[in-house]
């Protein structure tokens, strides 16, 4: 065998190990996983609530195995179950009384179903499903972090207006809730933070004072698109908290 046969093999086997990877890198972006229609969380959102059968078992297996679940909303405009969410981590789980759980769960990586996955019935709230973890988007450019960076101020005088106010439900609820959320992201992750500032103003439990972008927020399909979303919603929560009376 000639040197020109040795390289020939040599490049096919390199070709051959590059698109294994390939296939392998895609494989780990999809799972089998147990999904549950429960709310449109965003990432780092904590959701407790008190659950009975059949979410407490599921929850239950969730716990003990170590394993996170999928939780989707309902999208308000279409009245349909959305084809995008986030992984939920079961942070606790208590029996209150007979057949009545209070469970927290804390809203992580996104993801989306993939083609002809859904509930079926279609009624059903728990099903399994195959689905694609969303990667992480790319630095913003040069406008979409300028527009990022528009959200800083706005941010500051929404959580002003609402303590001035008095719209907390109870006590230091947003010095708490920005503790669960942790610091606003950089302008330059502005997908991130996007999906930060719709945690902030669609809190759990709910404020009242914004409408509900979280569904929004989660299907857009860019950076942009996103970064408008949450920026139309904080704006005009902004307005009804200047106003005197109930915000809706």
């Amino acid at each position: 065998m000639d040197s020109t046969e040795d390289s020939t093999e040599d490049s096919t086997e390199d070709e051959f190990r590059v698109l294994s990877r390939r296939i392998a890198a895609l494989q780990t972006q999809e799972a089998n996983v147990q999904c549950l229609i429960l709310d449109a969380m965003v990432p780092r959102q904590r959701l407790s609530l008190q659950v009975g059968p059949p979410f407490d078992t599921v929850l239950e297996e969730a716990q003990k195995g170590g394993r996170s679940l999928c939780m989707l909303g309902v999208d308000p405009r279409t009245r349909s179950v959305m084809q995008v969410g986030v992984e939920a981590r079961v942070e606790s789980l208590k029996q209150a009384e007979p057949d009545v759980f209070e469970v927290t769960l804390i809203g992580g990586r996104r993801f989306e179903l993939l083609p002809g996955e859904g509930p079926w019935p279609p009624a059903k709230r728990i099903f399994a499903a195959r689905v694609r973890w969303v990667n992480e988007a790319p630095p913003a450019d040069t406008e979409t972090e300028a527009r990022a960076a528009g959200l800083d101020a706005l941010v500051a005088e929404w959580t002003r207006l609402v303590v001035e106010s008095g719209r907390e439900r109870q006590p230091g609820q947003i010095r708490d809730l920005l503790g669960d959320l942790g610091p606003i992201p950089e302008a330059a992750d502005a997908d991130d933070r996007a999906l930060w500032v719709a945690a902030l103003i669609n809190p759990l439990p709910a404020l009242g004072v914004a409408l509900e972008v979280r569904p929004a927020a989660l299907a857009a399909s860019t950076t942009l698109e996103r970064l408008e979303v949450v920026e139309t919603g904080i704006v005009d929560s902004i307005a009804r908290l200047k106003r005197p009376g109930p915000t809706f």
